[in-house]
C-alpha cells in the first residue's frame, strides 16, 4: 500500500499502532490529519516531513504546525525556502549574501550550515541550507536534531537543482542487520513529462554516491512535479506517496518518497511494516506532509 486518504470518516491505520493522539479536522474543502501527543515509542517509528514553502511566511508556519511542533519529527526537507532566516546561528559556508541571486558563480550549489532553537525545543536544531545558485528562491533546506557529518550533492548535476543528501542508520528492532543509507531533498523540473527523465538520469550518480559512503540504498523525499503513478511507470524506482492531493493545483499528489528499489523492498514492502502518510497544517500553495511508518526500522542521522 502507498497511503491512505485520511479524512474525518476514515480513521488513520496507525492510530492503534503507534500509541499517538491523532486528530482530523476539515478546512474548507481540504481534510487534515495529524498527530497532537507524543510517540511513547519514537525509537521504532520513522518520521520524515517534506514541504515545499515557497517562500510563504514558511518559518512561523512550519515551528506552529503540531506534526512539527510534537516533536517526534526525524528529518525536515523543505522547498523553495528562499533566504536564509537572520534568526539562525551560522555556523559554516559563506557567510549568506543578500545579493546573492545577482552575483557570477560556476557553482550549482553552495552549501551552509546554521543551528536554530525553535520555542519549546531543549536544544538547537541542526539545518542545512543548499543555495541553487544564482536563484531567488529556490534554495533548500534539510532540518535534523542531531548534525549529519555528511552531506553532500548526490544527483551530480542531472536535475535542474540541486539533489541534496545525508546519511542515515536504519536498524530494525529484531533484525535485519542495520543498513546506512542516503537520504535527499529533491525539487524536480515543473513538468510532468520531463522529471522522470531527471530520476532516471541521476540513478547512476545516487549509486556511486551510495558506493562511495558504503551505503546500502538511497531515498529521495520532496516535490517531484509527477504523478506518482507517472513517476513509477517511468524509471525503475519504489515510489511511496499520499493518497491525498498535496499541492493546490494538482488533483493528485506530487509530494512524496521514491525510493531504490532494493531498499523498497525491505524498507517499505515488507509484512508487518505500516507506512502511511499525514497532512499538516502549514500550506502555501504545497501543504505540508509527512510519512510515518511504525513496525520498521529506527532512522538515526549520521
Amino acid at each position: 500500500m502507498r497511503g491512505i486518504v485520511l479524512n474525518p470518516q476514515v480513521r488513520c491505520r496507525l492510530s492503534g499502532a503507534c500509541g499517538a493522539t491523532h486528530t482530523d479536522e476539515t478546512v474548507g474543502s481540504v481534510s487534515r490529519h495529524y498527530l497532537t501527543a507524543a510517540l511513547p515509542y519514537p525509537e521504532v517509528c520513522v518520521r520524515i516531513i517534506t514541504w515545499n514553502a515557497n517562500a510563504t511566511d514558511r518559518w512561523d508556519q512550519l515551528w506552529a504546525d503540531p506534526v512539527v511542533s510534537n516533536h517526534n519529527w526525524y528529518i525536515i526537507f523543505m522547498q523553495e525556502v528562499g533566504n536564509p532566516s537572520p534568526t539562525w546561528t551560522h555556523v559554516s559556508g559563506p557567510v549568506w549574501n543578500p545579493a546573492a541571486v545577482l552575483r557570477a558563480t560556476d557553482e550549482s550549489n553552495v552549501k551552509r550550515r546554521y543551528t536554530f532553537q525553535p520555542h519549546g525545543y531543549a536544544a538547537p536544531l541542526h539545518i542545512l541550507h543548499i543555495e541553487w545558485a544564482n536563484r531567488q528562491k529556490n534554495h533548500q533546506v534539510i532540518i535534523t536534531r542531531t548534525r549529519p557529518n555528511w552531506a553532500a550533492e548526490i544527483g551530480a548535476d542531472m536535475s535542474d537543482r540541486p539533489v541534496m543528501g545525508v546519511k542515515v542508520r536504519l536498524t530494525w528492532p529484531h533484525g535485519p542487520a542495520a543498513s546506512d543509507v542516503l537520504i535527499g531533498g529533491v525539487h524536480l523540473v515543473a513538468n510532468r513529462n520531463k522529471s522522470p527523465f531527471e530520476i532516471n538520469a541521476m540513478l547512476k550518480s545516487l549509486q556511486l554516491a551510495c558506493q562511495q559512503q558504503n551505503a546500502a540504498g538511497w531515498m529521495l523525499v520532496g516535490d517531484f512535479n509527477c504523478p506518482p503513478e507517472e513517476m513509477r511507470d517511468s524509471a525503475p524506482v519504489g515510489v511511496w506517496w499520499p493518497r491525498f492531493k498535496t499541492q493546490n493545483k494538482a488533483t493528485f499528489a506530487i509530494d512524496y518518497m521514491v525510493v531504490d528499489p532494493t531498499l523498497y523492498q525491505v524498507f517499505m514492502a515488507v509484512p508487518g511494516i505500516d507506512g502511511d502518510w499525514a497532512l499538516g497544517l502549514a500550506a502555501s500553495d504545497h501543504h505540508l506532509v509527512e510519512y510515518i511508518q511504525t513496525g520498521g526500522p529506527a532512522l538515526q542521522i549520521l
